[in-house]
């Protein structure tokens, strides 16, 4: 083994071609880079340069490489043109990858270089991220329909296409039939635009080169009845995001026949409930589809005053969101849940790469939630070691509200009681009001709880006049008492509370042998055993120390 371990082979003994690859698969870390500098492709690119001669030496000779470093921002950032003209012509006639982030870049105010760059060698872009709103500010109608006419030439090589587009009017200059129908390998396909309201799906979706997509983003405003129509010239569809807040907050009458999506293995959907439904009802998925949901508000309108169908449109959210969730998690059992409970339906998402499933829920249906009731059936609890439960009611302090506000969150106990592996505890102090409300239950809950931890600085704000106590002090005192006392209570601080000189924690003293964790910003966080009668001390000193870093 030693002599394995001295005689191991030094990387620039490696074959050249297998160092080509490996520089070259250094430029895909680009195409997801978004504004994260350290992840620039071109970035990476000249850290490889460095490492030895023999790189330095495969790196200047690969054109395919260089075609792959068209980022506009980094290369206008420097002072000269030096390193643009360079980089440009080692591409040679390569394939191109054009990154463009500015927002308000200092140098090339007129966009001179972009859209004239783009113009001259669109047949050769493979991949096109744009992004940004000030460069067009002042731009007329007319021009900016000449500096975007390049979209409706054929783009032979072109692959994948992000756009990002801020302009109330995108739908004026976009070209209404892009590439001449004439994009024969393009499998990635994102337009976002917040501003314009308009956007020609179904034109789009008729284009030959639609029936090769892989993955799909658009952000406008379209129906369910265009999103569907579109979809089903789409069957190779793995990736599918879409907005469809067009149709308004009330129910949507949509007959469409369903849409086979055999390869859809991520779904995001935003805008009303009702159309977020009726595409999740319409779309038959892998069965190995991860779902997540935005749900925009109904103009201050709730469900329950909806007339006549608010619970039909809600109960028939949940079924649509139970077809993907059940098989889901079947497959990836979550470690991780959160529960919003309000009297707004937010979100809904499974994030695979933590294990992590959140679900918004509508307080006053939450006691017939069929979606519950299939979950608290299943074996997915089963590895859920931590759960994060935020409970709103729009104003912090009105605890007092309990009966009206508050009481209706209880439909969360049977869910609660099937998470019997939960060790920890994320939430706030509403949310201990409401599980308080029943101690006899609360008691029977989480019986591997050891860490509770409450997700913001609550000593910034004034104690509630109607509480004698915060919940979470009444909530470490159950546990004691039950014969369950908690390891360890973890908050954050911020300087607002540290400078209250009324700030009194002292009251934590009483749970001997709780650590008491707190995190100030994002310093190491710092841990006291209760009972030894020292917090406010420490405490004291630990705010004039922060006080100094400040100063």
């Amino acid at each position: 083994m030693h002599a394995l371990w001295n005689t191991s082979s030094p990387i620039s003994i490696l074959h050249e071609d297998l160092i080509y690859r490996i520089l070259l698969e250094s430029t895909n870390g680009g195409r997801a880079s978004r504004l994260i500098a350290q992840c620039q492709a071109i970035v990476t690119a000249i850290r490889c340069s460095h490492v030895c001669r023999f790189w330095r030496k495969i790196m200047l000779s690969a054109s395919k490489i260089w075609g792959r470093l068209i980022d506009v921002c980094f290369l206008l950032g420097r002072k000269t043109d030096e390193w643009l003209k360079e980089v440009v012509a080692r591409a040679g006639k390569a394939p191109l990858w054009v990154y463009d982030y500015r927002f308000m870049g200092a140098r090339d105010e007129q966009n001179g270089f972009i859209w004239s760059f783009l113009r001259e060698n669109w047949s050769r872009v493979e991949l096109l991220t744009f992004g940004g709103s000030e460069r067009q500010d002042g731009m007329s109608l007319l021009e900016k329909q000449k500096v975007w006419a390049f979209l409706q030439e054929p783009a032979p090589h072109l692959r994948w296409i992000d756009l990002t587009l801020y302009d109330h009017d995108a739908d004026k200059f976009l070209p209404s039939h892009l590439f001449s129908n004439n994009a024969p390998r393009l499998t990635d396909f994102c337009i976002m635009c917040t501003e314009s309201d308009k956007f020609n799906l179904v034109s789009m979706a008729d284009a030959s080169w639609t029936s090769n997509l892989c993955a799909i983003s658009i952000s406008w405003e379209i129906t369910t009845k265009e999103v569907l129509a579109a979809l089903r010239r789409m069957p190779r569809l793995a990736h599918l995001g879409v907005s469809c807040s067009s149709d308004g907050p009330l129910a949507v009458d949509c007959r469409e026949p369903q849409v086979l999506l055999p390869r859809l293995t991520r779904l995001q959907v935003s805008g009303y409930l009702s159309g977020v439904g009726a595409i999740l009802q319409h779309i038959t998925p892998s069965a190995d589809c991860c779902l997540s949901v935005s749900l925009s508000e109904s103009e201050d309108m709730e469900l329950s005053e909806l007339p006549d169908h608010g619970q039909l449109l809600y109960e028939q959210y949940e079924a649509a969101v139970a077809k993907y969730l059940l098989p889901y998690i079947s497959q990836h059992p979550p470690s991780t849940v959160t529960f919003g409970l309000d009297r707004v339906v937010s979100f809904f998402g499974c994030f695979p790469s933590r294990e992590h499933l959140g679900v918004s829920l509508y307080t006053p249906f939450l006691s017939s939630s069929s979606l519950l009731q299939q979950l608290n059936g299943s074996s997915c609890w089963s590895g859920v070691s931590d759960l994060r439960l935020n409970v709103y009611d729009g104003e912090e302090s009105e605890y007092n509200r309990s009966a009206l506000y508050f009481g209706p969150c209880l439909g969360i106990v049977p869910t609660l009681r099937a998470l019997s592996s939960i060790t920890t505890l994320s939430t706030c102090d509403n949310g201990l009001h409401v599980l308080l409300q029943e101690p006899s239950i609360t008691a029977t809950l989480f019986p591997a709880l050891t860490v509770l931890k409450i997700n913001f600085d609550l000593w910034a704000q004034e104690h509630p006049a109607e509480l004698e106590e915060w919940p979470h002090h009444r909530f470490l005192r159950l546990r004691r008492e039950i014969g369950r006392p908690l390891s360890i209570f973890k908050t954050s601080l911020s300087k607002e509370s540290l400078v209250n000189e009324d700030l009194d924690l002292d009251y934590l003293e009483e749970h001997v042998g709780l650590i008491f964790e707190w995190q100030y910003r994002d310093q190491e966080p710092r841990r006291y055993v209760c009972g030894r009668g020292t917090l406010g001390r420490k405490l004291r000193s630990f705010a004039k120390r922060c006080q100094r870093w400040e100063e």
